[in-house]
């Protein structure tokens, strides 16, 4: 979910959950934290396995009654993949992820796989972007290589809808004040192990929130600019995959870059933006998808965190 979506936060096709997990982080803590959207109230959890320093941009997707968190940035690019079992509320180590440390991949889950590539295996600023496609398998717990270059790009929101993996625009941006997204957006398709050019977004930002909802695409808020310098945006966009087109929506609330984003799956009525590129807020904002309108709704718990994984189980 969680981009990010480049907080992937994918749920299983079609499925709708009960609650949504904020982990990790741009502190150093392990924290997790559950949101009951019912009773719109926060609740800690068991702490993931404990980092150096961060672990910030982890891949963050839902399997099996299990939330899989692959890789991140620890001072560096890990290749652990750690998994929360939402009914012991405990944490298990998982297979190492077999291509290398990555972070800031796009991920998705597609028929019960989850579908990982792109991402950045060095520094920040001047890394090198991961290209392979890959998947996980959480029943024998591996990793495969599906022998077939993704688009190069990190900081991606990667969403999965019905069968198929969208990534959505490039980068374009580095850790100090420059900025230059790209428009562009692609589509996987698991079954042909193909990717192939979409519809372009209307607007060009970086390190988005990204959400499905009632089987739609979201993409909010993120790093805007003219190549020179950056700002952070409230752009909404909504991606219709039948339509292989996007339109805009209602603004978020603050305008914010680095958030989470994520839903309780795809048939959902609404999504949620919640965090900020500064550590300034822990404001969490739903977006419903009939009244294409926001709503606040309890804060983020403490410490305010960026560049997070989210993810509903």
């Amino acid at each position: 979910m969680s981009y990010w979506n480049y907080i992937p936060a994918a749920a299983a096709d079609g499925v709708v959950y009960t609650k949504m997990y904020a982990v990790y982080g741009n502190h150093a803590v392990a924290d997790c934290d559950e949101y009951d959207a019912s009773g719109n109230s926060w609740t800690s959890k068991t702490n993931g396995p404990a980092v150096t320093a961060t672990r910030q941009w982890p891949g963050t997707n839902t399997l099996g009654g299990k939330m899989y968190v692959m890789g991140g940035r620890d001072n560096s690019p890990i290749s652990d993949t750690d998994a929360y079992d939402q009914a012991g509320n405990s944490w298990s180590t998982k297979a190492t992820y077999a291509f290398g440390p990555i972070f800031a991949q796009y991920s998705g889950v597609c028929n019960a796989k989850i579908y990982y590539s792109g991402g950045n295996n060095g520094d920040p600023n001047y890394g090198a972007d991961g290209q392979e496609t890959d998947t996980y398998e959480y029943v024998d717990d591996t990793y495969t290589d599906k022998s077939v270059a993704g688009p190069t790009k990190h900081y991606v929101p990667g969403m999965a809808v019905g069968d198929k993996l969208y990534a959505t625009h490039d980068s374009g941006v580095n850790e100090t004040t420059t900025i230059s997204p790209a428009t562009d957006n692609e589509v996987y398709d698991p079954s042909a192990n193909t990717w192939s050019a979409i519809a372009n977004e209307g607007t060009g930002m970086s390190r988005t929130a990204a959400f499905t909802a009632d089987d739609r695409v979201f993409v909010a808020t993120g790093w805007g600019g003219d190549g020179a310098t950056r700002q952070q945006m409230d752009t909404v966009e909504e991606y219709s995959v039948s339509g292989n087109s996007w339109a805009a929506k209602t603004a978020t609330p603050t305008e914010r870059a680095d958030a989470a984003g994520t839903s309780l799956g795809e048939g959902a009525a609404a999504g949620y933006v919640f965090g900020d590129s500064q550590s300034a807020t822990r404001d969490n904002d739903e977006y419903s998808v009939s009244g294409n309108s926001w709503t606040a709704k309890a804060d983020l718990p403490a410490p305010n965190r960026t560049k997070l994984g989210a993810a509903g189980i």
